[in-house]
């Protein structure tokens, strides 16, 4: 899908996925190359459709792909989960998807996942990664102080990890979502299923319907 600027405005839908889509999300990373994700095993992707925190953004007309966003285990860890491996395609970018998307994951773990806490870990080392700290925090995160070994469990599988200082554990941070927020963002999330989005620079425009929330 490519979005115009003028003519009909293009549509698409944030749908939850299924374990059936594991492998599809796979080639979506793939084909996007992201140089920044940590992109979680396909065992991963059928854990986050099977707990209702895996959802993909689709093109209305051909039913493709233009982003994916996820939920996983932390480790052995069953009272956490983290909300990651969220990546848009180019045509689907600066339009505050990104912000969508963690409201919609966040409302799936307050209704099926809410005896874990939601944390989210986001490199801070480049212009994208501090653009999604921010958006994590205007939706609810906070910065975690709480020290989480698990969380660096899944290190091997970024691509950064060479790149590291001596002594330096991580180029992520890692934020967490207290419950009183996310009930709020549950609620936000359930009254705003349909978005009009407009890049108010370059006049991109899409409309989002989100389906499927329970």
């Amino acid at each position: 899908m490519s979005i115009q600027n003028g003519g009909d405005v293009p549509r698409a839908d944030l749908v939850p996925l299924n374990e059936d889509h594991a492998e599809e999300v796979l080639a979506f990373f793939e084909k996007e190359n992201s140089p920044n994700l940590a992109v979680r095993s396909l065992e991963g992707q059928r854990w986050s459709a099977r707990n209702g925190v895996g959802w993909g953004l689709r093109d209305v007309n051909t039913g493709s792909l233009l982003g994916v966003a996820g939920g996983y285990p932390v480790g052995a860890r069953t009272d956490l989960v983290e909300l990651g491996n969220m990546l848009l395609a180019e045509p689907a970018r600066t339009l505050g998807i990104q912000v969508i998307m963690f409201r919609v994951r966040l409302y799936m773990v307050h209704h099926r996942l809410a005896n874990r806490r939601p944390i989210t870990v986001i490199d801070n080392s480049t212009d994208d990664g501090r653009r999604s700290i921010k958006n994590a925090i205007r939706v609810g995160f906070e910065p975690s102080f709480e020290d989480i070994p698990e969380v660096y469990e899944d290190c091997r599988l970024c691509p950064k990890r060479r790149s590291l200082r001596a002594g330096q554990k991580c180029c992520a941070s890692v934020l967490v979502c207290p419950p009183a927020k996310l009930q709020e963002v549950a609620q936000i999330a359930a009254q705003q299923r349909s978005h009009d989005l407009e890049n108010a620079v370059t006049g991109k425009r899409l409309v989002l319907t989100v389906r499927g929330l329970p």
